[in-house]
């Protein structure tokens, strides 16, 4: 089995793909930047295989305020790492929507990949240990203000999906950029009806100019390359959001 290197370990997405890869029987090395370790460090990775880089900042109206951030977070960081390595790096759909700084950190991070390397652009993943910032922890907190009338198309899919992703990566040599998402998309005012949330105020202005109607993706490549399948069921984990 490989080692394996995961920088952001101890985030959302990290600690659900470690799991998953020691579940694997893989040796899972953890770099973690809230134990303050300093993310445009040249990361001694030469006992690894793999390097998973999953660490960054987000925030689209945040990455116009402090675009600096965004770009030494989350490029820098990427361009500093080992390129004699096979890197799998957590992206994003945002590159799909209009102009904003951190769409343009995460895809020129996508450009300073090696060869050998892999990039997940990844949709609105959810599940246990979701930060408090995102939609659908918002919802279950309840008197979600929620922008457009609800009726923004996104594609969301359950962390666990997402860290098989990563494991099929970590054992295949496939190589490019790929969509990591559902099989189908909803409105955000479907996901609030199938999680029974009644305290939503619904305004019909736009959250901001960088936020696109429509941001869905194409699974199907990944299923090809990497033989991946969605296993859960997004309208049923909704719906029983109350028992996770």
């Amino acid at each position: 089995m490989s080692e394996i290197l995961v920088i952001g370990s101890n985030g959302f997405l990290g600690r659900h793909i470690v799991e998953a890869l020691e579940n694997e029987g893989h040796q899972v090395e953890r770099f973690d930047l809230s134990d303050g370790n300093d993310c445009t460090k040249r990361f001694d990775a030469k006992s690894v295989d793999t390097i998973i880089h999953l660490a960054g900042v987000i925030g689209i109206q945040d990455s116009f305020d402090n675009p600096e951030k965004f770009f030494i977070n989350n490029t820098l960081s990427t361009a500093l790492l080992d390129r004699d390595k096979r890197i799998i790096l957590a992206s994003t759909a945002a590159i799909y929507g209009d102009y904003n700084p951190y769409m343009m950190s995460k895809k020129l991070a996508e450009e300073c990949l090696p060869e050998n390397s892999v990039a997940f652009r990844i949709f609105n993943p959810f599940g246990t240990g979701q930060s408090e910032s995102q939609l659908i922890p918002t919802l279950m907190r309840g008197n979600a203000t929620i922008y457009n009338n609800g009726e923004m198309i996104r594609n969301f899919i359950h962390v666990d999906d997402v860290a098989q992703a990563f494991v099929r990566a970590v054992e295949s040599k496939e190589t490019g950029t790929y969509d990591l998402c559902a099989n189908e998309a909803l409105s955000v005012r479907e996901v609030v009806n199938l999680m029974g949330i009644t305290a939503v105020n619904y305004v019909m202005n736009e959250r901001g100019e960088s936020e696109a109607d429509i941001l869905d993706g194409d699974n199907s490549r990944l299923k090809k390359a990497f033989g991946w399948e969605q296993n859960i069921d997004v309208k049923e984990s909704l719906r029983n959001w109350r028992t996770w």
